[in-house]
């Protein structure tokens, strides 16, 4: 049961301590100034009258600073296992100098205390001495507290919150001028901890403490409440009795501190505001994620005998704790505008309010819903069982949130990013004994390169792109990088390229498909055609195979002689290209950026044929069927392929044969756009792509050269300009019949003029069948016979 136990009184040992100068006359005081030495003592009994005094350094009849008895004292248990032990001192000041920020700095004096820590003289309840440094070292420093029934655990009391941690160059500052001065010993060790007085004010300065004989009454006293937590095990180990050391220093520095107890992080801007503080302290482990000096494992005991160091608020990059997995991340995107998404894989809603991310260099990001971007309102965050949400950095604007965030991360203003080259991305919410882990993801083995292909540990990410998880996959999927895969397309709807898909379904990582190929190249094959696959980066297609298959015939169905197996454990580039080359006898190519090449990339020219893409099990990936008329295949069944196709609802136009200057491909658009069905999904491109993203045919015509000619001619060679010529193109001059161009690059090309017979002017029609179906330029009234 939780209890309060008032005769546990929190009892002031009369012990003085050496001190240091202090000249009261100087106009201008340093800071800070080290006052001297005290040690104050948790003790059971009746209340007593003892004080504690600091003297000054020099001797003189009148004291610096007088600690009295307890002004008020708690203690309780809580439903963890401890106990919270809680005790306000009142303090004055009888010297004649001011207190700007009167602090005691915890120290470990050698010659005493237990455990490296700022702890002696323990004993239990029955007033048995405990020596046991474990129990020492597992008391733990904290803000004033009052138990929290409705959670069973504690809640911090705003005026008892004086406990401060300390940077490491505010501590060795100390620790210097308190052994220079004689205060502490040479062995001696000041601690990262320690607590501020603050005045009886109600506004106004809290935190200074006038000089004596001060005109205002009681304008020389304030108050300090020293706060610890102990275990509560076993009660013959439990501390009921023991004493603390402290330096006593007065400062400039106005601070507050969070401690590591606290999970609201609207309570330390309220005490900052509260007290004029000039910083803000939290400790590693805390969700909050304003401007403040965060302290990485601030030294509460120092080494001793074979226990190491120990500290409280230690950042982590929680790299090798457990994770939770009920809301998991499974999107984000690092290179570009950043963003990232969430998914609650539980059967129930989830407020992400109050939970966190947290990069590999430590910062920190707390969850914010988007209308309430400051966290004041705490306004919760629903996620609904089985959503997602994605968020982004919170902009010092809210009319700077996009239309579609579920939440934004950060203060306003937010820095939070995630590293370009691979980071550590945890999320994490407050459990009871500290930061409990959520989801985290490691992705410091990270590649955006295009160029090489992926290992089987890197994740993959793209410049614009997101990286997403595979859908389907489970929480404890995104451990591993190759469930992991750039975005490629979306999760539902028509299979067209896209940037990502925050907000709405992941698409699948192994969505891959034939993007562009090249069957027939002029002068000979050897070493000159290509199969380009398209798909996400990072996507797995190791033992994936791919058949040359004939298409017309008593031998439809059955495999030609061309074939390649990409090799075990391959994975797509970066770009979402991975292009296979046909090399010759000696493994050579003429084909630019080749990913992979095989002697065998040769399919059979002259369409009527297939090319079929298969998983390493055996299952049909895709399929591109093709014919020099677009008529269907013999047959749409693969003799060697359970389950598989020829061509998707009707094959594709087969390209027109290769000239010394043109050769053309079978090309999906730039978006390698996929509906299942290769007469839409491919056409002839004569500027092949092959390792790059597909364009677009732009087949144009810019003029015509001559444009005129003598009616009485017999025919005229016309030179015409434009862009994307290819074979294939066809010229008609007026209500002549049409006949094929000579094509001499992709932007000139030589079509025959006939005979006009009489003086007239004719439009000029120019057909090119590289879309897939034939196309149609009219120039009007372009061409006149004189």
């Amino acid at each position: 049961m939780k209890h309060l136990k008032p005769s546990l009184l929190f009892l002031l040992a009369p012990i003085m301590l050496a001190a240091c100068a202090s000249n009261p006359s100087a106009p201008t005081r340093p800071q800070p100034v080290v006052r001297g030495a005290v040690e104050l003592t948790f003790e059971l009994g009746p209340a007593p009258t003892a004080t504690a005094i600091v003297l000054p350094q020099a001797v003189r009849p009148d004291t610096d600073v007088k600690f009295l008895k307890p002004a008020a004292y708690t203690d309780y248990d809580d439903t963890s296992g401890h106990r919270y032990m809680n005790a306000t001192f009142t303090v004055k000041n009888l010297s004649a100098q001011p207190f700007d920020n009167l602090t005691l700095y915890a120290y470990h004096k050698a010659a005493d205390n237990i455990g490296g820590t700022a702890l002696k003289k323990i004993s239990n309840a029955a007033g048995t001495p405990i020596t046991d440094s474990s129990v020492a070292r597992a008391v733990l420093p904290s803000h004033g507290t009052a138990f929290d029934v409705l959670s069973g655990g504690s809640m911090v009391v705003p005026t008892q919150a004086d406990l401060q941690v300390f940077t490491g160059d505010e501590v060795n500052a100390i620790d210097s001028e308190a052994k220079v001065s004689g205060i502490i010993s040479p062995s001696d060790t000041v601690l990262y901890y320690g607590y501020s007085a603050r005045n009886l004010n109600t506004s106004g300065n809290k935190r200074f403490i006038d000089a004596a004989g001060c005109a205002t009454p009681n304008c020389d006293t304030g108050r300090i409440t020293l706060a610890v937590r102990v275990p509560n095990t076993v009660s013959a180990s439990t501390p009921y009795r023991f004493t603390m050391t402290f330096v006593l220093v007065d400062e400039a520095a106005t601070r507050v501190t969070q401690s590591t107890l606290e999970t609201d992080d609207t309570l330390v801007d309220t005490r900052a505001s509260d007290v004029g503080a000039s910083s803000v302290r939290v400790l590693g482990g805390s969700s909050y994620d304003a401007s403040a000096t965060r302290i990485c494992g601030a030294i509460i005991a120092v080494a001793s005998g074979s226990d190491g160091m120990q500290t409280m608020g230690k950042c982590s990059t929680y790299a090798n704790d457990s994770e939770n997995l009920n809301v998991v991340i499974t999107e984000f995107k690092s290179l570009g505008t950043e963003f990232i998404e969430v998914k609650n894989m539980s059967a129930a809603p989830v407020n992400l309010q109050g939970y966190w991310f947290q990069n590999w260099l430590g910062q920190v990001a707390r969850l914010r819903a988007v209308t309430d971007p400051t966290g004041s309102a705490k306004t919760p965050i629903t996620l609904a069982a089985g959503a997602v949400a994605y968020g982004v950095v919170n902009p010092a604007s809210a009319a700077d949130i996009p239309a579609g965030a579920g939440f934004v991360y950060g203060a306003p203003g937010s820095t939070f990013s995630l590293l370009d080259n691979g980071d550590i991305l945890a999320l994490l919410k407050h459990g009871s004994s500290g930061p409990a882990v959520e989801d985290l993801v490691d992705f410091r083995t990270f590649t955006s390169n295009a160029s090489y292909l992926p290992s089987s540990a890197a994740f993959v990410g793209y410049s614009g792109a997101s990286t997403q998880l595979t859908s389907g996959a489970t929480a404890a999927d995104n451990n591993t990088a190759t469930n992991w895969c750039v975005s490629f397309y979306p999760g539902t709807g028509t299979k067209t390229r896209v940037s990502d898909t925050r907000g709405a379904a992941n698409g699948s990582c192994s969505a891959v498909v034939i993007n562009e190929a090249l069957i027939d190249a002029p002068g000979g094959d050897d070493g000159k055609t290509f199969i380009e696959l398209a798909g996400p980066g990072g996507a797995l297609v190791g033992d994936y195979e791919l058949f040359d298959t004939e298409g017309k015939g008593i031998s439809a169905g059955t495999r030609n002689a061309g074939y390649y197996k990409v090799p075990a454990g391959t994975r797509i580039p970066a770009d979402g290209i991975l292009l296979i080359a046909d090399g010759n006898i000696s493994g050579a190519t003429t084909i630019p950026n080749a990913d992979l090449i095989g002697t065998t990339v040769d399919f059979e020219n002259a369409g009527g044929d297939s090319i079929i893409l298969a998983s390493g099990t055996g299952t049909l990936v895709d399929a591109l069927g093709y014919d020099v008329t677009g008529a269907n295949l013999d047959t749409n069944t693969p003799a060697f392929l359970a389950g598989g196709q020829l061509y998707e609802t009707a094959t594709a136009l087969y390209p027109t044969s290769p000239t010394a200057v043109t050769t053309m491909t079978l090309s999906r658009d730039i978006n390698s756009t996929d509906t299942d069905n290769n007469r839409n999904n491919f056409h002839n491109d004569p500027t092949p792509t092959p390792g790059v993203a597909n364009d677009t045919v732009n087949f144009t015509i810019t003029g015509l050269s001559p444009s005129s000619t003598s009616a009485s001619a017999s025919t005229t060679i016309v030179t015409v300009t434009g862009t994307d010529f290819h074979a294939g193109i066809s010229s008609k001059f007026g209500t002549a019949a049409a006949t094929p161009c000579t094509i001499t690059s992709t932007t000139t090309m030589n079509c025959t003029a006939p005979n006009g017979g009489t003086p007239k002017v004719v439009d000029v029609a120019f057909t090119s069948p590289a879309a897939g179906a034939n196309t149609t330029i009219t120039k009007t009234a372009a061409f006149t016979y004189n």
